[in-house]
């Protein structure tokens, strides 16, 4: 496979993975950086990588955005694409 098709796959994937955790993909323009995307999600910024398993990405940050409705906290940003993920998060 080439790096373009490559992309496309993972794009296909993240696409589906979105839809299955029922995270609103309607209103995300995805961007392409260097070995990564982003995208926003109830306007949070999304950083995922695009040499890590897009479902998975997608199952951490659906958890994650569950926690913190939960604790009543608005995810402001969100990171996953490094080894140690991380997010901003404000008070509602």
């Amino acid at each position: 496979m080439n790096p373009l098709s490559d992309l496309n796959t993972f794009h296909q994937q993240l696409s589906h993975a979105l839809n299955l955790a029922k995270l609103d993909s309607s209103s995300h323009q995805i961007r392409n950086y260097d070995q990564e995307v982003e995208f926003f999600i109830d306007q949070c910024q999304v950083i995922l990588s695009t040499q890590k398993d897009p479902y998975r990405q997608i199952a951490s940050l659906q958890q994650f955005f569950k926690t913190a409705k939960i604790k009543g906290l608005k995810p402001v940003f969100v990171d996953l694409k490094l080894s140690h993920p991380y997010a901003t998060l404000k008070n509602n």
